[in-house]
């Protein structure tokens, strides 16, 4: 439960403070919604972000600056949050998903990398975050 608010309070925190700095960089918030839409595409290069929203890469690539991310880091933290999702889940699933399915269903084409990723995010490998958090 614990885990839960302080998650929940963390995305909405780290949510609201790039919606606010994209606003002021004049960015559109369709920007962050096109990212939100395309979580599961595992080829989401930067400069596809950008065509969406209407600006330059450079442009899109500042305004998450302003906000002390990167439009890959955001990327990875909404990954992440599914990939979380999926992994507390686990166990109340019929159905059991290992975690290099979860790696795919958020997007990630390598197991390897979304294993490292995870633990440069959260401090565990992805197999230990629902014993560890929960």
């Amino acid at each position: 439960m614990l885990r839960a608010l302080l998650y929940e309070r963390h995305d909405s925190l780290a949510r609201s403070r790039i919606e606010a700095e994209v606003s002021r960089a004049q960015i559109p918030e369709r920007g962050i919604a096109s990212i939100d839409r395309c979580l599961t595409d595992s080829d989401l290069p930067t400069q596809t972000d950008a065509e969406a929203v209407g600006v330059s890469v450079r442009q899109l690539q500042r305004a998450f600056a302003l906000a002390g991310t990167t439009p890959t880091d955001y990327l990875l933290e909404k990954r992440f949050e599914k990939a979380c999702q999926m992994l507390s889940g686990r166990e109340k699933d019929a159905e059991p998903m290992l975690v290099s399915s979860i790696a795919y269903v958020c997007g990630f084409n390598d197991v390897s990398y979304f294993n490292r990723q995870f633990r440069r995010f959260f401090g565990c490998a992805p197999g230990q975050f629902d014993t560890r958090t929960g």
